[in-house]
């Protein structure tokens, strides 16, 4: 299989652009394609967050649990409740944010919940009750557990480019031509990626997602938010930087109240002592 790479997508352009026809989904030129020192294919990286914890989890879970696939061999949406059970069970460690929720409120998981069953819980509570999809599923619980080590080795992506080349031929016979999305073709580019960037982790969404939450505290009202958004940043910025200039001329009150209102401290909202 050929991969697009800038040269040939560079062709496909100027055949385009000659013909005013496309070739091979290239429409037209790119502003980003003429950006100095830019490669426009290996440039666009794959999100897992979207390609994974929101793409292929979240579909694969419906075709699982949603009734109106009742008459599938995939199906198991009479064991939710089972599958509930076993998931309510686990007790998490601190370094996972979110407690389980259940299968039946899946629309409103969040990516990271997502992230956690893929690696922690789908395996052990689905064992038993998945059908001869279990197998398949494994594929890709390990492989994106690899992809997200600090270190991938040369023969761990050798690994898991077999692995995610066998998940995705082996999704079309398990569950159909019509499932086969744009986000179960994305895992096939996923190891290049890794080979290319780093690990998963490196180049995702998810640090971005996480900062709309303090994207969202500095706006108030409706009209203006770039602006305001703007206006709130520049002073969480400068007050540090004035505060340090101006607190030795200040008396020790004083001083104490500024850095009492400065401070980044977090309230504890709850606490377990334990000996």
């Amino acid at each position: 299989m050929l991969l697009r790479s800038k040269r040939n997508t560079h062709e496909f352009l100027m055949e385009v652009m000659q013909s005013s026809s496309s070739a091979l989904g290239v429409k037209g030129p790119s502003v980003l394609f003429f950006l100095p020192h830019f490669d426009i294919i290996n440039g666009m990286v794959p999100d897992y967050m979207h390609c994974i914890c929101l793409g292929v989890l979240r579909q694969v879970a419906k075709l699982w649990f949603q009734t109106k696939n009742h008459d599938e061999p995939f199906y198991i949406g009479g064991s939710m409740s089972k599958v509930d059970e076993y998931l309510f069970s686990i007790k998490p460690p601190c370094s996972i944010s979110r407690t389980p929720r259940s299968l039946s409120v899946m629309k409103y998981w969040k990516a990271h919940e997502w992230l956690v069953w893929l690696l922690f819980y789908s395996l052990p509570v689905l064992k038993g009750i998945l059908p001869h999809t279990y197998a398949h599923w494994g594929i890709l619980v390990d492989c994106i557990a690899i992809l997200l080590h600090a270190r991938v080795t040369f023969e761990e992506l050798k690994s898991c480019e077999t692995g995610l080349i066998c998940f995705v031929q082996d999704f079309l016979p398990l569950y159909g031509k019509q499932h086969l999305s744009f986000n179960v073709h994305q895992t096939l580019h996923l190891v290049e990626s890794v080979r290319n960037w780093g690990p998963l982790w490196t180049h995702s969404a998810f640090l971005f997602e996480s900062y709309n939450a303090v994207l969202l505290k500095m706006i108030r009202g409706t009209q203006g938010v770039p602006a305001r958004i703007v206006h709130t940043f520049s002073l969480t910025r400068g007050i540090p930087v004035n505060v340090k200039a101006t607190l030795p001329q200040f008396s020790d009150v004083q001083r104490a109240f500024i850095s009492d209102l400065t401070s980044n401290k977090h309230d504890i909202k709850s606490a377990h002592k334990i000996s």
